[in-house]
């Protein structure tokens, strides 16, 4: 039989990871005062009977010495297990100091989710994958609702396109969507709207969307049509189909609507498109207008609170922003990518601005952006 004895701090991801990879019989969880609501939610991912669970004091090096002693001896035809990963150092170091002198397993788990041995001083990536529900669970937040690309029509992935490619040049789409938001306060919901800017009209009527610009017209149907025009809606479908294309991708989700704690229907967040490695979450927000400091909050919020530590942040953009909040996005760890028809680096330079001219640029971007890892 096999035990294994981890330490859990404020991450659970590294603990729950560590159960599914080395499948022990017995768990013996050492949590603090601090950490005891962190407990229940690892104990809904497991059978109960998985779990001996002991309260300590995180800094209590002797204390937390002998309670490992005791589990040992008092199991001394078992094999031993100890996940170093999580938890305070000092809690680190007292179980160590017990297993130094055995020769059971000692392992830890990094930032590029691979499992260290530390006897045999060697490296083994992760095998098990993890689902968005599952890391959204393991952060204590299990009432989410989310849409996938399939929820969308071939009709409304070509009205975004063709919005995107008006953006690329001078036909006067630009003030249309600053004069519909002027004099329209419930774009999602919205059934009939029609206005005029100069020679340039919408007309939104019996689920059709007509848009006419300087000698073009553009038609749009279905329910979601005004919204994805002019909700900026056509910019995060445009990127949400490039990156359902991302080969390391397992999961996407669009529109990711988390609720509070207490799971009384009230929207805690919302992220435009979140992206699964299954050992990494991806969080972007698209932007298809200018950035604001609301933007920049609440995609660190989203990280914070859901992601764990080697999840990543992304923001993209359909237009740079600004020197201020360039700076802002690299302090907090937020990676900007923005499309740029032609990039000049002296005059956007910032080491976390990441131009591209081509959307399917794009996941070769997240690859190298997944492969960095950052030291906390």
């Amino acid at each position: 039989m096999t035990h294994q004895i981890t330490l859990l701090g404020g991450q659970l991801l590294p603990v729950y990871w560590g159960i599914k990879e080395k499948s022990p019989d017995i768990v013996h969880v050492l949590y603090t005062k601090e950490t005891r609501e962190l407990l229940k939610t690892l104990k809904k991912q497991f059978k109960p009977a998985l779990f001996k669970t002991h309260q300590i004091e995180p800094y209590d090096y002797k204390g937390i010495k002998d309670l490992v002693e005791n589990i040992i001896f008092d199991n001394d035809k078992a094999s031993f297990q100890l996940n170093l990963t999580s938890g305070t150092k000092v809690m680190a170091l007292a179980c160590q100091s017990v297993f130094s002198t055995l020769d059971f397993d000692v392992f830890y788990i990094d930032q590029k989710n691979r499992v260290f041995d530390i006897s045999k001083e060697s490296f083994i990536q992760l095998k098990s994958k993890v689902k968005i529900e599952t890391f959204l669970e393991l952060s204590g937040h299990p009432s989410f609702s989310s849409r996938k690309i399939s929820d969308y029509s071939v009709e409304d992935k070509t009205l975004a396109e063709k919005i995107f490619e008006l953006t690329k040049t001078k036909t006067g789409i630009n003030n249309l969507f600053k004069a519909v938001r002027q004099n329209c306060k419930n774009i999602e919901t919205i059934r009939t709207f029609n206005h005029q800017v100069g020679t340039n009209k919408v007309n939104w009527k019996n689920n059709k969307l007509t848009i006419e610009l300087k000698g073009q017209k553009i038609e749009g149907k279905g329910s979601k049509a005004f919204n994805i025009v002019f909700g900026g809606l056509w910019w995060e479908l445009v990127i949400a189909e490039i990156t359902s294309k991302w080969n390391r991708s397992i999961e996407q989700a669009l529109g990711l609507s988390i609720q509070t704690k207490k799971n009384n229907g009230i929207t805690k967040n919302e992220i435009d498109i979140l992206l699964n490695t299954g050992s990494n979450l991806v969080f972007i927000e698209c932007k298809s207008g200018y950035v604001n400091q609301s933007d920049i909050n609440k995609i660190r919020t989203v990280k914070r609170l859901y992601g764990g530590v080697s999840s990543k942040s992304i923001l993209i953009c359909r237009y740079v922003p600004r020197k201020d909040l360039l700076e802002k996005c690299l302090d907090l760890g937020i990676e900007v990518f923005s499309y740029q028809v032609s990039y000049r680096k002296n005059k956007h330079k910032s080491s976390n601005l990441i131009p591209f001219n081509q959307l399917s640029d794009i996941n070769k971007k997240l690859d190298i952006l997944l492969n960095r890892v950052e030291i906390e």
